[in-house]
C-alpha cells in the first residue's frame, strides 16, 4: 500500500522537481515493462499527494514515477533558464557559431533534439523540441545586433508562444540587461 507524502516530503520533492522542468530517468522499479530506460528525458507535470512525480517523457509516454522506488535527476528548472537569459546579455559573442555552441553546451543534457534557425536579419530562433517550464513547443527567440567585427551583442530574448495560425514573441519572458 502507498502511503501519502508528509508535508515536508512533499515541499522537499516539490522544490527538486518543480512542474515544467526537464528529469533524466536513473531507475525506474516501479514498472519495469514501461518501455522508459535510464537516461530518458522528460517534463515534470506535478507532483501528487502518494509520491508519484507524473512526467510527460520526451518519446511520448506518460508515466508516474514513484518516491521511494524510482530515481530521476533533474536537468534544468526555470530559474535556472532566467540565468541563462541574464548571461546572454552580459556575453558578447564572436560570430553566431560562438553563441550556437554556448548555448548547446548549457541546453544539450536538457534538451538533446534542439535545433537553431537563424536568419541574416540579427534573429536566432531555438527550438527546444520539448514541452517545458508550462510552455507547449518551447522555443527561444534571440533578438542580436553586430559590431563592425561580427561580434553579436543580444537585444532581446525570451519564449516564443506559438498559436495554431501564428506566431508571437511573449513578453513575459523577455530580461533586460542592467535593469
Amino acid at each position: 500500500m502507498v502511503r501519502a507524502l508528509t508535508k515536508a516530503e512533499k515541499m522537499i520533492l516539490k522544490e527538486m522537481y518543480p512542474a515544467g522542468s526537464r528529469v533524466m530517468l536513473e531507475e525506474i522499479v516501479s514498472d519495469p515493462e514501461s518501455g522508459l530506460k535510464p537516461g530518458d528525458i522528460g517534463t515534470v507535470l506535478r507532483l501528487d499527494n502518494a509520491g508519484g512525480l507524473h512526467i510527460v517523457w520526451d518519446q511520448g509516454k506518460s508515466l508516474a514515477l514513484i518516491y521511494g522506488e524510482d530515481c530521476c535527476k533533474c536537468l534544468l528548472k526555470s530559474e535556472q533558464m532566467d540565468r541563462l537569459f541574464d548571461q546572454l546579455f552580459i556575453m558578447p559573442f564572436e560570430n553566431i557559431e560562438r553563441l550556437e555552441s554556448w548555448l548547446v553546451k548549457k541546453l544539450r543534457e536538457a534538451f538533446p533534439e534542439m535545433c537553431f534557425i537563424a536568419d541574416s536579419k540579427g534573429h536566432l530562433e531555438v527550438d527546444l523540441k520539448a514541452a517545458a517550464f508550462q510552455i507547449q513547443n518551447t522555443k527561444i527567440s534571440i533578438i542580436y545586433e553586430t559590431d563592425d567585427k561580427g561580434h553579436l551583442f543580444i537585444i532581446k530574448c525570451g519564449w516564443v508562444q506559438e498559436k495554431e495560425t501564428d506566431r508571437k514573441t511573449s513578453d513575459t519572458g523577455d530580461h533586460k540587461c542592467g535593469i
